[in-house]
Formats: C-alpha cells, sequence, structure tokens
C-alpha cells in the first residue's frame, strides 16, 4: 500500500559569505549537510518531500535513515481512528466533484471488506490484513468489484495521509 520513499542523498550548502575550502570532503567548510526523502506526489501533481538538516555528513545520512524508517511504518494517526472511518472520510470528503451513486458504488465494494478489517486502527492495519480481508470478500463479490474495493481502501488511506488525521491530530 505504501510506496518506498526515495532519497536523493546528502549535499553540503555552504554558510552565506563563505567560500570552499575543500572541494571534495567539505571538513574545514562552514554549513551544513542536507538531505530529502521524495514521499511521492500530492493530488495537484506537487512533490511531496521531507528534508533534513545536520552539521555533519553521517548525521545527515542517520536522520535520512530514521525518516525512512519512519515513512516505511503504517501512518501516523490517532488510536482510536478505525479503517472504517478512514473510508466514512474519504467518502465524505476525499471524492469531490462526485455524483452520490459513485460514493455508493464505492461503499457497497468496500463493506464486505469492512467487515473482516474495519474495527481495526488504521495505525495498526498491515498488508497482510489488508490481504486477508480482500481475500475474504472474494467469494462474495465480482473481480471488478474487488477492484473497486482495493482501490477505494488505498485512496481513503492515501487520503488520511495526506489530511490533519494522519499527523496524529485528533478529528475535527
Amino acid at each position: 500500500m505504501l510506496a518506498v520513499a526515495a532519497s536523493r542523498g546528502v549535499s553540503f550548502e555552504h554558510a552565506k559569505g563563505t567560500s570552499c575550502t575543500d572541494t571534495k570532503f567539505h571538513r574545514h567548510c562552514h554549513g551544513r549537510w542536507r538531505g530529502s526523502v521524495s514521499l511521492g506526489f500530492d493530488a495537484q501533481g506537487k512533490r511531496i518531500r521531507r528534508r533534513v538538516t545536520a552539521s555533519t555528513k553521517t548525521a545527515a545520512l542517520e536522520a535520512m535513515a530514521a525518516l525512512r524508517e519512519e515513512l516505511g511504518q503504517a501512518p501516523k494517526t490517532s488510536r482510536t481512528y478505525t479503517v472504517t472511518q478512514t473510508v466514512e472520510d474519504w467518502l465524505r470528503g476525499g471524492l469531490p466533484g462526485r455524483s452520490e451513486r459513485t460514493r455508493e458504488a464505492c461503499w457497497y465494494a468496500v463493506a464486505p471488506v469492512l467487515v473482516k478489517i474495519g474495527h481495526r486502527p488504521l495505525r495498526e492495519l498491515t498488508a497482510l490484513e489488508l490481504r486477508s480481508g480482500l481475500e475474504s470478500a472474494s467469494g462474495t463479490l465480482t473481480t471488478r468489484t474487488l477492484q473497486i474495493a482495493r482501490n477505494s481502501l488505498q485512496r481513503a488511506i492515501r487520503h488520511a495521509q495526506s489530511t490533519s488525521v494522519s499527523a496524529g491530530t485528533s478529528r475535527s
């Protein structure tokens, strides 16, 4: 479900008004090391990027590794925010300009899966649980409806990540 974060490595940024004294290793240069990790793109196509800075290259690399590890985990939501609430919030606010019939079709497709995994807090949901929820509904749903269910769940989780809910704040 979650994409692996891409990183560009680290680069040295000189302090204003200073010159480079060691172009290869920047040992005696004044400035900071910067690194960035790409999270993909938002709905408008703008790159989502997290940056780290440190005084040494090793510290910057360690900070990037910690950030990549943090990003590889489940989205940071409140402990009580369930998968069902995620889907409901997405259907309410994540489909702007869509008809009520489209929302009903998405809910119809996702409902059998939510019976199995809807009670789980979003931050504790694993890919294995999601797969088992989809597999449990495969006996009753058509292939197309399963595709809609999978896509709807994926979009609902992305919607939760992009809203303030994913930052660990409480729902409004």
